[in-house]
């Protein structure tokens, strides 16, 4: 009685009681009312809009964690740590191997800008077409990678080809979720008219969008069936939240089923969009490559041994766990300046130097490292400073110059796995190539080796995996378990 009396003494709050009634209904009606389901088409036009007018950042940093199962490798099952940066166009990540709390050694980088893509493997620098450069969920974190569909055409002009190119009803569905997930569905039938293999199969690619956020996209399918019901098919999932007032990517998750090969999973620890990033972080030089590593030009079809510019930062404040070996890094160099001052001919350029790393026994230089420069980019506490013999220097060189054979190894002992590079090297080199010996390996190695991977590369990696130390003794190859000590010591 109450709500009444109030009614008749005051219609104007009636009316503006109903106003807000209705506001409140149109705001929460179903959004089916508002796309129109019955017309694909017109559905995928509304999205087609929607994302053309998506406002993405034109620069970002930040950190992933990740982790691979099922993938053909050694990153197979690891924690990994990604650092990624963009620019307009250009990309990169660096991964490092991580254990949930600290950060291992950089493992591996990738660089794209418009003219050429870098890939940075251990001492392997190679230089390729951008067209080459992996934009899979997970290895790239550019803005646009998340607008493509598994990496390959756009987004918007896959839709946009999809309009021009209408396909019949029955292949093409549209489903909205009450949670505001609308699911487009297009099918095709493939028919390859090959003389020598011919093929036909269905395809069907899936993808959600979340209408809450502006149609960005959640989830992709393209699921291949064949004439006699087997199917595989790729799989990305993603997350998405704000960020500065910018939506970006939280979580996502890559797959390919039903094998469960490359199964990628991984966060956004942290991301910060629009900030400075040079133009220089995408080149050759802002990489944090050191003197003396290998690089395979593949657009110039060059292959030479990298050489800084001649131009040095200044340094940062030396934090406290790289302290000792920048201190024996010092003293090295005073000991050499002052072997040069007293007339040493013999003496090397005391602005380098070596590194080893003691797990296994990889060596890293020569480093040049002049008075205000950056030191390399490397986990500090995994190195050691290394004085190698002339005659280790030249094994190196030519493990390092020469390649053996594409092969596979699958549960193979390493004296095995070594036994056929061994094969390889003297295939290659003659009488040229350095003999070898394994000693207490009784690990099984299971590996893929491409043919242009220089050998001393194939060597650390299976030191790696099979937890020896490489070592070179009276000009051969050693694999063994030796101590630390006798490392740094006969090395």
């Amino acid at each position: 009685m109450l709500g009444s009396r109030v009614m008749r003494q005051n219609p104007l709050f009636g009316m503006a009681l109903v106003l807000v009634s209705l506001v409140c209904s149109a705001a929460c009606a179903p959004l089916e009312v508002a796309l129109p389901l019955d017309d694909p088409n017109a559905v995928m036009r509304i999205v087609l809009s929607s994302l053309k007018a998506v406002e993405q950042p034109v620069t970002g940093r930040g950190t992933a964690v990740m982790k691979i199962e099922n993938f053909f490798g050694d990153l197979d099952g690891k924690e990994l740590t990604m650092d990624f940066a963009f620019k307009d166009k250009k990309s990169r990540v660096d991964v490092f191997e991580s254990d949930r709390e600290h950060r291992g050694s950089r493992i591996r980088a990738t660089a794209r800008s418009d003219e050429v893509c870098i890939q940075v493997l251990h001492e392997v620098y190679c230089i390729d077409r951008p067209d080459n450069y992996d934009h899979a969920v997970g290895w790239d974190f550019h803005p646009d990678t998340f607008f493509q569909v598994l990496g390959e055409k756009s987004l918007a002009k896959w839709l946009q080809y999809e309009l021009e190119n209408p396909r019949p009803s029955p292949d093409t569905s549209i489903e909205l979720e009450d949670n505001g997930i609308l699911r487009l569905s297009i099918r095709a039938h493939i028919v390859v008219r090959r003389e020598y293999d011919p093929k036909e199969y269905d395809v069907q690619v899936t993808i959600s969008f979340d209408t809450q956020k502006g149609y960005r996209p959640v989830f992709y399918e393209r699921k291949f069936t064949n004439a006699d019901g087997s199917w595989h098919a790729m799989q990305a999932k993603l997350q998405w939240a704000k960020s500065d007032s910018t939506w970006y990517v939280s979580a996502f998750e890559y797959n390919e089923l039903p094998s469960n090969h490359r199964h990628t999973v991984g966060k956004i620890e942290s991301f910060k969009p629009n900030v400075e990033v040079a133009d220089g972080e995408f080149t050759l030089e802002g990489m944090g490559i050191v003197d003396g590593m290998y690089v395979d030009d593949k657009v110039k079809g060059l292959r030479y041994w990298y050489k800084s510019p001649s131009h040095f930062a200044a340094d940062p404040e030396i934090p406290l766990e790289e302290a000792d070996l920048v201190q024996k890094i010092r003293a090295q160099q005073s000991s050499l300046a002052s072997q040069t001052e007293s007339g040493d001919a013999n003496s090397v350029q005391t602005n380098e130097f070596y590194l080893r790393d003691y797990q296994t026994g990889r060596l890293i230089g020569p480093v040049s490292l002049m008075p205000g420069s950056l030191l390399p980019l490397l986990n500090k506490k995994n190195y050691i400073v290394a004085d190698p013999a002339e005659s280790e220097l030249k094994v190196r060189k030519c493990l390092l110059e020469s390649h053996g054979y594409e092969s596979k190894y699958f549960d193979m002992p390493a004296d095995e796995v070594v036994e056929g590079i061994c094969w390889m090297l003297k295939c290659r080199l003659g009488d040229k190539a350095p003999p070898f010996q394994v000693e207490d390996a009784d690990t099984l190695i299971t590996m893929a080796i491409r043919g242009d991977t220089p050998a001393y590369d194939v060597l650390c990696d299976i030191a790696a995996r099979a937890k020896l130390r490489l070592f070179v003794e009276d000009g051969a190859v050693v694999l063994s378990r030796k101590p630390l000590k006798e490392l740094a010591g006969k090395l």
